[in-house]
């Protein structure tokens, strides 16, 4: 765990290690996470994949896969759009 938001959920942080070392899908880590009251700590997932080398677009990609997935598009489309920022502030 590396926090817990404004309105109390778990982040969590090690998931890039799940899906990188372990081979569990993304969606499958944010749906049992969700049904927890969980979120993932994007910023240590986003760290962690340019750290092994990954493409931030694939990253992203991946990411936003998974994310409309499992919280469907209006919901999924507010995290993108904040991760999007995050990102970008953390590039610059």
């Amino acid at each position: 765990m590396s926090g817990i938001t404004d309105d109390g959920r778990q982040v969590v942080s090690g998931v890039f290690e799940l899906i990188s070392t372990h081979g569990i899908p993304l969606d499958v880590v944010l749906e049992i996470l969700d049904r927890h009251g969980m979120i993932v700590d994007w910023l240590e997932f986003y760290r962690r994949s340019l750290d092994e080398g990954w493409n931030p677009t694939t990253t992203f990609n991946k990411i936003e896969a998974s994310v409309l997935d499992i919280y469907g598009k209006d919901t999924g489309m507010i995290i993108l759009d904040r991760l999007k920022n995050v990102f970008s502030d953390n590039e610059k």
